[in-house]
């Protein structure tokens, strides 16, 4: 069971599963895309921590999930419902915002 303190320093998180990853990347500019994507600004200042967390089973071969963390839970919700009012949002999107016009154009052919 959670004590009360744990859960109010959980309640400006969320959790974004299914998000390519890849070499280098800049979780900032995911998160902005994803902002772009849902149709809500996440600025960087409503931010205070972003990284990837490892999946209890290390052998599956989805990609780690993105932990983030808000200033305040007034942005988190902001952004779950945006999430929510737009559907059939495609996180396969986010895969090309880190590649260079030549890598994409590869990755997009093949």
């Amino acid at each position: 069971m959670c004590s009360t303190a744990e859960q109010q320093a959980r309640q400006c998180n969320i959790e974004i599963a299914n998000l390519p990853d890849g070499r280098g990347e800049s979780l900032i500019c995911i998160l902005d895309c994803l902002g772009n994507e849902i149709k809500c600004l996440i600025r960087a200042a409503d931010l205070v921590s972003v990284h990837r967390v490892p999946h209890a089973d290390q052998k599956t071969p989805k990609p780690k999930n993105l932990m983030v963390k808000f200033t305040s839970i007034v942005p988190r919700n902001n952004i779950i419902s945006a999430y929510r009012a737009g559907k059939g949002f495609d996180s396969n999107k986010l895969l090309y915002v880190q590649l260079v016009p030549r890598t994409e154009y590869l990755l997009m052919n093949t």
